[in-house]
């Protein structure tokens, strides 16, 4: 089942896009900023590229070589 929002199909509206890029500038994470604009993530997401509205992106943690003899080549 995907995800739909209230805005699901409409087109953004300047005051939504100005929202966007508040939003971005304040480091929220893309589903934050989503659930404020009543946005799927996706279209937050797109909307924020064809902007060039930079969001906050998280890495994952990487596990520790160590456990397998390894070592890290960074």
């Amino acid at each position: 089942m995907k995800a739909t929002a209230k805005n699901s199909g409409k087109q953004w509206s300047a005051e939504e896009d100005e929202r966007l890029r508040e939003l971005a500038v304040s480091s929220a994470t893309p589903f934050e900023i989503a659930k404020k604009l009543n946005r799927t993530e996706s279209a937050t997401k797109a909307r924020a590229y064809v902007l060039r509205a930079g969001l906050r992106r998280f890495r994952a943690k990487r596990r520790s070589l160590s456990k397998w003899g390894l070592k890290a080549t960074r």
